[in-house]
């Protein structure tokens, strides 16, 4: 996926840890004041490991949205591993 387009629904950063692993990539974990948690690793070609504390879905306008009603039951936090 080239392009990923994500609407935080008016949603505040209310915590952002990093971590520069060895190699150089960071992981970086970003909590939401509406309970939602994303974390992703950030190398020198862009972003990977994408996840998501909720499920993710399509707006009209091709954003993506979390739905606070489903929490992800495979979510994984790998920021201490």
């Amino acid at each position: 996926m080239n392009t990923f387009n994500f609407d935080a629904q008016n949603a505040s950063i209310s915590k952002q840890d990093s971590r520069t692993l060895t190699n150089g990539n960071e992981i970086i974990r970003v909590k939401f004041d509406t309970g939602l948690t994303m974390i992703y690793t950030k190398t020198p070609t862009g972003l990977e490991n994408i996840d998501f504390s909720h499920e993710l879905v399509k707006d009209i306008n091709g954003n993506y949205q979390a739905d606070m009603q489903h929490e992800k039951q495979d979510f994984n936090d790998y920021f201490e591993i």
